[in-house]
């Protein structure tokens, strides 16, 4: 059940996002970039998810061998690495796209103005930014603390830095200071950051880690 509302709180958190762009200035070319380079980033973060699945099926294989909590803390820092230089990698990926197939490919076949292209780069620029920390809070939330069937920790972490910052904030940036999405985009992408307080804190607790075998329940 906390899985169920993390991922249907976080999913209507990104619609308002799409809500408070779209009553911007400048709203057409700002969805249209949104849109744009959102999808590709999914389309080169598919390794990143892949690892963040792999890394919940390595945590509860091992608690479920019970793996001393030690151990099973080492592991859980080492695929918080092993997270991080996918995540390296995606965000690299994200950048030869940006130079190098956005203006020549992507754009065209688009078929989208100039203004929402220049939208969309700078917007794939945040993202690739972005994406070391991302990939560290995916590893963590949907990772080891699932995989330790701490999925409530994992919920407070998805949806209160949104629904406690950033959604409010780039509402009030968008609608009531009426700053552009130069501004506005940042603050969206900013929960990541606040999701590491959270998380790295709590994997060093090792209060993630629960037993939920049959044989010791």
């Amino acid at each position: 059940l906390p899985v169920v509302c993390n991922e249907v709180l976080w999913s209507l958190a990104v619609s308002v996002y799409s809500v408070i762009m779209g009553h911007m200035a400048l709203s057409t070319p700002i969805l249209a970039a949104y849109t744009i380079a959102g999808n590709i980033d999914r389309l080169l973060n598919v390794g990143l998810f892949a690892a963040g699945g792999a890394t919940a099926v390595i945590i509860g294989r091992d608690i479920g061998r019970r793996v001393d909590d030690d151990t099973l803390y080492g592991r859980g820092v080492a695929l918080n690495f092993l997270c991080l230089a996918t995540g390296l990698v995606s965000a690299g990926l994200i950048l030869l796209t940006r130079a190098f197939l956005c203006d020549g490919f992507i754009f065209p076949v688009m078929n989208i103005s100039d203004q929402a292209g220049r939208i969309a780069k700078y917007m794939l620029l945040i993202v690739a930014a972005a994406m070391p920390v991302r990939a560290c809070n995916l590893c963590n939330v949907v990772g080891v603390f699932r995989g330790g069937s701490d999925v409530r920790f994992g919920l407070y972490v998805d949806v209160l830095p949104m629904y406690l910052l950033t959604v409010p904030a780039s509402a009030v940036a968008a609608l009531l200071l009426g700053c552009g999405i130069g501004v506005v985009y940042p603050i969206m992408c900013s929960d990541e950051l606040f999701k590491t307080f959270m998380c790295v804190p709590h994997l060093r607790t090792r209060k993630w880690i629960h037993n939920v075998t049959r044989d010791n329940i």
